[in-house]
């Protein structure tokens, strides 16, 4: 439902299409395993990453600085403690997780970037953001990112409060760029 998702006017359909192709590759990660993965592989990943790029509707030029900038995010969430910790294989781990719920009265169909059980039991459910921040206020940026994806968020904690009664449920922004895990 494209009223329950913050709008991205400001965003663009490069940096659009730069988020599709990344979580991709991170579903790739959390399927292959992260063990399977390096900044070598994600370097060789550059030339099909264009070419997504470029059936998405980016010029030659445009998906190939797209693509570099994509190679660049991917290598720094496999090398960051936080991507490596969302990326790990976990109990009940899915990516890309479809799931389907009652929220305030309609049945909605979700799709969960990351979710997972860790290891004192707590259901992680961890929705990637690819942008980065130019700013120079990087937690005045990710508190104002924090209030932005709050209902969003919200509606996934409740979905899967009715599906785990009891279970603690815990929902994070992922930002592999800023390599911070926020967690809501």
């Amino acid at each position: 439902d494209s009223t329950e998702r913050p709008t991205f006017d400001w965003a663009g359909e490069e940096r659009k299409h730069l988020g599709t192709v990344l979580h991709r590759y991170f579903c790739r990660v959390v399927t292959d395993g992260l063990d399977a993965w390096d900044a070598n592989r994600a370097a060789g990943e550059k030339a099909g990453m264009e070419e997504m790029l470029r059936a998405l509707g980016l010029s030659k030029e445009r998906a190939g600085d797209e693509a570099a900038r994509s190679v660049d995010i991917l290598s720094r969430a496999l090398e960051d403690d936080n991507g490596r910790f969302v990326f790990s294989e976990h109990s009940e781990g899915e990516a890309e997780y479809q799931v389907t719920g009652v929220i305030e009265g309609r049945v909605k169909d979700l799709r969960i970037d990351r979710t997972f059980v860790d290891a004192k039991g707590a259901r992680w459910i961890v929705d990637y953001k690819t942008g980065g921040h130019g700013g120079g206020d990087v937690d005045g940026f990710l508190e104002n990112e924090k209030q932005r994806y709050a209902t969003q968020m919200n509606r996934y904690r409740e979905v899967f409060t009715s599906l785990e009664k009891g279970r603690e449920i815990r929902c994070a922004l992922y930002y592999p760029a800023l390599g911070r895990l926020v967690e809501l």
